[in-house]
């Protein structure tokens, strides 16, 4: 009876360890991104500037816990899209759950009207289980020129968002 469950209780075990490992870092983060970025502004009538954003073709790098990606942000001004592509670099720090994204280079932009500009912020986010998405992800946080509390980016890699 102890040897039946010594083997019930080490099979528990390696079920539940297989599937921790069954979705790795990499994978998480190859997937793709969406969501969206809220910064306040008094240059728009509701005050603030809120962008559509994704983040895609990342390249995860699990030895050095890194990556490179493309990431699109599409902000809508009145009846007219408008969208910036860029190359970002970033890093994962798997003690903390932080993810720090930095803009590399700009792809392409539409110039923007009425003294709007793109601005290339660093970012810093977390990296949580997304509890409305089962196997799923969210990242949020602020970049350097967000500060209000109400202010941030947030991601998803679930497909229904």
């Amino acid at each position: 009876m102890k040897t039946t469950k010594t083997i019930l209780a080490l099979f528990t075990f390696i079920c539940i360890a297989t599937s921790i490992q069954a979705q790795s870092v990499e994978d998480i983060f190859e997937s793709y991104w969406k969501g969206a970025s809220k910064t306040n502004s008094n240059l728009t009538d509701d005050d603030y500037i809120i962008a559509q954003i994704s983040m895609y073709n990342v390249d995860y790098n699990s030895i050095y816990d890194n990556f490179t990606a493309t990431m699109t942000a599409t902000y809508v001004f009145g009846d007219d899209s408008y969208s910036s592509e860029a190359e970002v670099k970033g890093r994962y720090y798997p003690n903390s759950s932080r993810v720090d994204i930095k803009h590399y280079r700009t792809i392409d932009c539409d110039y923007l009207p009425d003294g709007l500009f793109w601005t290339p912020p660093d970012t810093h986010l977390t990296i949580y289980n997304d509890t409305d998405c089962d196997g799923y992800f969210v990242m949020v946080g602020q970049s350097t020129d967000q500060s209000g509390e109400d202010e941030y980016i947030f991601l998803s890699n679930c497909p229904n968002y």
